[in-house]
C-alpha cells in the first residue's frame, strides 16, 4: 500500500507518517522498484497504534520507547519494561483527569 492510501485509511496526512518515520517512531517501509514506500498490514497497524497513542497525548519519546519494547513482537520478553511504561502513562492520565475536573469546577 502506498503512503497516500495509508493516510486515507488512517485519516491522517502523509506528512504525519513521514514525520513518524523520521522521528524513529515507526520503521521506514520497504520500497517499490519505483522508489515509492510500500506499506504492509503490519506497518499500517504500527502507524495506527502510534496515531492512537498521540491522540492520548503520549509524547513521542514514550511512543519510541514503547515501539522498541513492543511493536516488533517483543512484548513478552520486555514485560516489566512495558508495564512500567504503561503505569507511568496511567499516573499521568489520571493526574490530567483530576486537573480537568478541577478546571471544570472552576468554570462552573
Amino acid at each position: 500500500m502506498r503512503i497516500g492510501e495509508v493516510a486515507r485509511t488512517l485519516e491522517t496526512q502523509t506528512a504525519t507518517i513521514r514525520y513518524y518515520e523520521q522521528a524513529g517512531v515507526v520503521a521506514a517501509p520497504a520500497r517499490r522498484p519505483s522508489g515509492y514506500r510500500d506499506y504492509d498490514e503490519a506497518d499500517v497497524a504500527r502507524i495506527a497504534a502510534v496515531l492512537a497513542l498521540r491522540r492520548l497525548d503520549v509524547p513521542l519519546n514514550e511512543i519510541r520507547e514503547l515501539a522498541g519494547t513492543c511493536f516488533d513482537h517483543r512484548c513478552a520478553t520486555n514485560t516489566a519494561r512495558l508495564l512500567a511504561l504503561v503505569e507511568r502513562r496511567s499516573v499521568k492520565v489520571h493526574r490530567r483527569i483530576d486537573e480537568l475536573h478541577s478546571l471544570a469546577d472552576q468554570l462552573a
